[in-house]
């Protein structure tokens, strides 16, 4: 089982950070941090494009299922889909999702509606952001490789729809 991710990821990857991709006008949020998610993966460059294209698909069906177990007012299964959304954004270093979707957790499970969709209000902007960045993360990371699997923009994910 993974252990939470620190209050202090949230603090490093909000500034300049190292390798972090800048989205947004907003403060140029850094939502992953591309070091610590090629660490996750053991330097491999080529895994670390095919999952951000996969979790960059992912997040947006993840967060419908936040919204729709809320829209329910099912909110053991609102907590459950924000793990797996915390999950999915772990894995490729983007803390303040995940960071987010964490603090969405227990919410849920305390039953404060509140909370809950304060919480599901950012959640949604930064999963908006997501999306293209983990789509520029791939582009970059397809792009560095030397032969065969070069970048092409109309077949990475989200690109298309990003640029």
């Amino acid at each position: 089982m993974r252990s939470p991710i620190p209050h202090r990821w949230r603090v490093e990857t909000a500034g300049l950070g190292r390798g972090g991709l800048k989205v947004g006008s907003a403060g140029n949020l850094s939502l992953v941090d591309r070091d610590r998610a090629l660490a996750a993966v053991g330097g491999d460059r080529s895994f670390l494009a095919e999952l951000a294209g996969i979790v960059g698909a992912a997040c947006p069906i993840l967060l419908e299922r936040v919204q729709a177990a809320l829209a329910a007012g099912d909110l053991p299964a609102t907590a459950w889909s924000a793990h797996l959304l915390r999950v999915a954004a772990e894995e490729v270093g983007a803390g303040p999702v995940a960071n987010t979707a964490l603090a969405l957790e227990p919410h849920a499970s305390s039953n404060d509606f509140d909370a809950v969709n304060r919480a599901l209000r950012t959640l949604q902007q930064e999963v908006g952001q997501l999306k293209p960045a983990l789509a520029r993360l791939e582009y970059d990371l397809l792009a560095a490789e030397p032969t065969g699997r070069r970048a092409d923009p109309a077949n990475v994910s989200g690109m298309a729809q990003s640029t």
